[in-house]
């Protein structure tokens, strides 16, 4: 086991992670097998202080919750900070490598401040992305409300139809909801912060 902490920077991508770790740049399909491969050959001798990820509209979610799970701080860096951070560094450069480097340095730089983010289970991030479309369809629903106060003709009719079914959605929404966290005593709890 190598003793020197070390930081890992991810630039993730549907397909594909570029991960920076210690200078060598890696490669590899973003999938768990993919993943698990690369801890067990490269990381796994290493005393990792933070590994650094930008959100990419949830291609993220797998690598996060692989490495949370054998024990990594894993921080998900708001691209403003990132970007100027880079701009700091004189960093303008866009290459998918360049990228994973400078979210390494980035790991380097917020280490103090930044212990990671916390491990969520399949079951949890189920239920915040069914909470985060429960409050998409309410604001639809809000929207298409008000429109039909000064809708006319066909226009009303359509509008009406949308409200019907996004109340049907929202009902759905909501007893998958309410099941989910009656299946799961840990959900029970954490439900007040989900909802916050």
């Amino acid at each position: 086991m190598n003793s020197k902490e070390i930081f890992i920077g991810i630039d993730v991508s549907k397909e594909t992670l570029d991960i920076s770790i210690v200078g060598p740049h890696h490669k590899i399909a973003n999938n768990k097998e993919a993943i698990i491969e690369l801890y067990n050959k490269t990381i796994v001798g290493y005393k990792i202080a933070l590994c650094v990820l930008e959100p990419t509209g949830g291609y993220e979610s797998s690598v996060m919750s692989i490495l949370q799970q054998y024990g990594l701080a894993v921080h998900k860096a708001h691209p403003n900070k990132v970007h100027a951070f880079g701009k700091a560094k004189g960093h303008f450069a866009k290459t998918d490598k360049l990228d994973a480097s400078l979210l390494e340095s980035y790991a380097k730089f917020v280490a103090e401040e930044e212990k990671g983010d916390r491990f969520i289970s399949e079951q949890e991030q189920n239920l915040k992305e069914l909470r985060s479309m429960e409050h998409k369809l309410e604001d639809y629903l809000h929207g298409n409300q008000c429109r039909l106060e000064h809708a006319k003709g066909k226009v009303k009719i359509y509008l009406q139809e949308q409200i019907d079914f996004t109340r049907k959605q929202l009902k759905e929404i909501r007893k998958d909801i309410e099941q989910m966290i009656k299946g799961d005593q840990d959900l029970i709890s954490k439900n007040d912060i989900l909802t916050s």
